[in-house]
């Protein structure tokens, strides 16, 4: 349903809306049109290794792999794969040394010559860092057949194994079961495989995604995050590595396989279309499979590398080719010079792609040089987004350390401005404070501060509505069609808050995105109501003579992308409300038997911390991590007495958040939200609140998926208050935050690899021999030392393990005794503070014992 808009009132004001959350996008900017390689800038780093995959971490830092060699040797090979992490020394310049180089000393040791295991998969995304491990069949390097995630909470301080049902298993750096070929050891392993024939040897063959590189997205992937929550991995077909597969997954569902979906096709409109069925994928896109003069592409050749590039708002790849005697030949590089280098440009992570440069043999400095792997640093790129970091390893000499090392140099991206549909003229809607002169060419030139989006130069929107309720929309019929309004900018440079005024819809979520002088700035997502709101681009600096566009683009075939008008204010003229206190009736109860509201006060109006504005009406947890939380507080200003707290919420149906009530620093209870998606009220009864008192809400998600929404907060008084009511006696700990101890049962845990039984208890559910699953939970006691009881259902059949992590980090593990009952299982002398994140993952022994929970205790 779209709302009429001759019954909405153009009355609405700006302030009347908070700004929405920044959310998915389609971006659509300067589009790549050619390259060049700054070879005068080329650098060779350290001593041996390659296969060079880098990712942006939260903490600034970039982490990168290296296979088949030691980065601190110009002689040793010591590792088959490791990871390494760069601490750049200039926050402007890709220069370093290895003086700002360290190994992950706690990453699993995966020796050269003993392990075959080679690492091109590494992300870091909302704090967490992933590493996906392929792993050949004996010691020397050859086709993969399975391939193992790893998992670190701590920036890559320690490390866990994580099966394909999320069941998760400490792995330290020396760990008995890193270099284990048990199937129940990885996350994809093997799967419905196509077999060559390779004149060395033999029949090979190949498998399905285990081999496979993360598109990486900005510091610890918060673009991604930002866009649409997922990730998304890229990896040769087996029936040709020139054919690419690609799989995505929300980034809280990377560790259960059941949750991946793969790329099948794309439909008419060039959107892409999934299953979770991985022997139904199709081919992403189809890479070179000869050089210009019909020499075969090698298929190791079938992993591109891809970044998000903010300059320009596009996703680049490249992929570079190994040139072999056959397709399938294990001399890849070895024949026929340096290898191939390709670049290609797309609007999304998930294409289509386009190519815009293709170089047959490509060599830095020299003509013997054997170039393969080239990579893309995630990092360092201009802030236009035209110049950016190559990485790549080189195996001439053969494999002399001048060039098998960290090779990197700057590349220069040529760029045409964006493509539109047809021009479309503007006319009638009036401005204020100035003039909008249409020249004689070219977008019209706006001196005011405000102006109807009619009067603007229009291309693929149209004006929609009469003189007096016009706004233009987007005027293709295609699912996600899109247009533009632009405009030159005649006020004085400085920095600016757009604001922007939409005609949101009910049915689906339209987005518009602002660029300034072709360079893209950000995205934002229309609420999901039928009326008028504003979507709000903070703080950008905008030059006169500038040109601001602004592409909006339709969600589906339904909505419209409907814009009525554009404002410009000084930074912060704008800003959204300031935190108010209480209104409504504050002068205390009118009295009788009859529940009287003395205070409503709605949540986004309240003082935040952690907790974001949703479609201007509600307040959400901002964070993406597991188990965050958020706080929202007040100024009570009505009589002191004796009240009924009401917290308006929004239940979910995939995790059950928990709302906490806190008066004058004092906790006074925590309820959980149903399991449902539903609107629900959270009743606190008997809350003495004293005039003045602060009153302070805080949500705590539920593992990733709920964000412990907030409506508003209803104060009521059931009957008189016109005396103050004593002070009860607390319930909870009358100073610090938390209680003195706590008891949680395993089923109203987290879990991930485990499943709830008999109602009473939790079992790993995994049927793989040891699988594994966790349990966690957030802690509520105050900070201390603490022993945790787990009380769990031994078995005399073998004996299940229990380990006990702490805000990932670990702590201890305990095994199951060899019986036939309950018994609990202490872990003595640990330290907690109130909000942890408490893990415990079970282990099975063997295929029969399950690691069964009922409980924990803490004191």
């Amino acid at each position: 349903m779209q709302p009429n808009i001759t019954t909405l009132t153009r009355a609405i004001g700006f302030a009347a809306f908070l700004p929405v959350l920044f959310s998915a996008e389609t971006v659509f900017a300067a589009t790549p049109t050619g390259l060049t390689l700054d070879k005068s800038t080329h650098q060779t780093i350290g001593g041996r290794g390659d296969n060079w995959t880098l990712t942006w971490a939260k903490d600034g830092s970039t982490l990168v792999t290296m296979d088949d060699g030691n980065w601190f040797s110009d002689t040793a090979n010591t590792y088959s794969h490791t990871v390494y992490r760069i601490n750049y020394p200039s926050s402007t310049s890709s220069n370093f040394s290895m003086s700002n180089v360290s190994r992950l000393s706690n990453y699993p040791t995966f020796s050269y010559k003993k392990s075959c295991s080679f690492g091109y998969g590494l992300l870091a995304v909302d704090g967490v860092i992933y590493s996906m491990v392929s792993r050949c069949e004996g010691v020397n390097w050859n086709q993969f057949y399975g391939m193992k995630l790893l998992k670190s909470y701590d920036n890559g301080s320690t490390w866990y194994r994580v099966d394909k049902n999320g069941g998760e298993d400490y792995m330290g750096a020396w760990d008995s079961e890193r270099d284990s070929r048990n199937s129940s050891e990885y996350f994809f392993y093997k799967g419905n495989g196509v077999t060559h024939w390779d004149s060395a040897k033999g029949n090979v063959t190949y498998y399905p995604f285990v081999y496979n590189t993360f598109v990486q997205a900005g510091k610890d992937y918060q673009h991604g995050l930002q866009r649409d929550g997922y990730i998304y991995i890229y990896s040769p077909d087996p029936s040709h590595a020139s054919k690419v597969n690609m799989a995505r997954v929300k980034h809280y569902d990377i560790g259960v396989r059941a949750n991946w979906e793969y790329f099948t096709r794309y439909d008419s409109n060039g959107n892409p279309q999934w299953t979770k069925d991985i022997n139904q994928r199709g081919v992403a896109y189809s890479l070179r499979r000869t050089d210009s003069n019909g020499n075969p592409i090698s298929w190791y050749s079938g992993l591109p590398d891809i970044v998000y590039n903010p300059g320009l708002g596009k996703y680049i790849m490249v992929n570079g080719g190994m040139y072999a005697k056959t397709y399938n030949g294990l001399d890849a590089g070895k024949n026929n010079g340096s290898g191939s280098l390709t670049f290609y440009s797309s609007d999304n992570p998930y294409g289509p792609w386009k190519e815009f440069k293709h170089i047959d043999h490509f060599t830095a400095t020299s003509s013997t040089e054997r170039t393969y792997q080239p990579k893309l640093d995630p990092k360092n790129m201009s802030s236009d987004g035209r110049q950016m970091n190559l990485i790549w390893s080189d195996h001439a000499g053969p494999f002399d350390t001048k060039y098998y090392t960290f090779n990197q140099m700057k590349i220069n991206l040529s760029v045409g401005s964006d493509s539109g549909g047809s021009t479309g003229g503007g006319s009638g809607g009036g401005t204020t404070g100035g003039t909008t002169t249409p020249p004689a060419s070219g977008p019209v030139k706006v001196t005011a501060s405000s102006v109807e989006a009619e009067a603007l130069t229009l291309s693929g929107y149209s004006v929609e509505g009469g003189s007096s309720g016009s706004v233009v929309k987007v005027a293709s019929s295609s699912h996600n069609g899109t247009g533009s309004l632009s405009m030159i900018f005649g006020r004085a440079s400085g920095n600016y808050d757009v604001n922007v005024r939409v005609l949101a819809e009910n049915d689906g979520q339209s987005t518009l995105k602002l660029y300034v002088n072709g360079k893209y700035i950000a995205t934002k997502t229309f609420p999901k109501v039928a009326n008028f709101a504003t979507l709000s681009f903070g703080n950008v600096a905008i030059n006169s003579g500038d040109t601001v566009k602004i592409v909006g683009q339709k969600d589906g075939y339904a909505t419209f992308a409907r814009v009525d008008s554009i404002a410009f204010a000084a930074a912060g003229g704008t800003s959204t409300p300031a935190p108010t206190e209480p209104t409504g009736n504050t002068g205390g109860s009118n009295g009788g038997s009859t529940a009287t509201v003395v205070s409503s006060i709605e949540a986004e109006t309240m003082s935040l911390s952690g907790f974001s504005v949703e479609q201007s009406s509600r307040i959400k947890v901002s964070s993406f991590a597991a188990n965050a939380s958020g706080s929202a507080k007040a100024t009570f200003n009505g009589n002191s007495g004796s009240y009924t707290v009401n917290i308006d919420a929004i239940a979910e149906d995939d995790g059950q958040s928990t709302i906490e009530l806190h008066v004058g620093g004092k906790l006074i209870g925590a309820k959980r939200l149903a399991r449902v998606a539903r609107d629900e009220t959270l009743a606190f009864t008997g809350v003495y609140i004293a005039k003045g008192q602060e009153l302070k809400i805080v949500g705590h998600k539920d593992g990733y998926a709920t964000f412990a929404r907030i409506d508003r907060v209803r104060i009521e008084s059931g009957g008189s208050t016109s005396q103050p009511a004593p002070t009860p006696t607390p319930t909870e700990p009358t100073s610090g935050e938390g209680s003195s101890s706590m008891e949680m049962e395993a089923e109203s845990m987290a879990l991930s690899g485990y499943g709830i039984e008999s109602n009473a208890r939790i079992a790993v559910s995994s049927s793989a021999h040891n699988g594994t699953g966790s349990a966690s939970f957030t802690s509520k006691v105050k900070s201390g030392t603490y022993t945790l009881g787990v009380k769990v259902l031994a078995e005399d059949d073998g004996e299940s393990k229990v380990s006990l992590y702490v805000d990932g980090a670990y702590v201890g593990q305990q095994s199951f005794p060899r019986v036939v009952g309950y018994r609990t299982l202490n872990f003595a002398n640990v330290a907690l503070k109130y909000g942890q994140t408490i893990k415990l993952v079970g282990q099975k022994d063997g295929y029969a014992t399950r690691a069964r929970i009922d409980k924990i205790n803490i004191d």
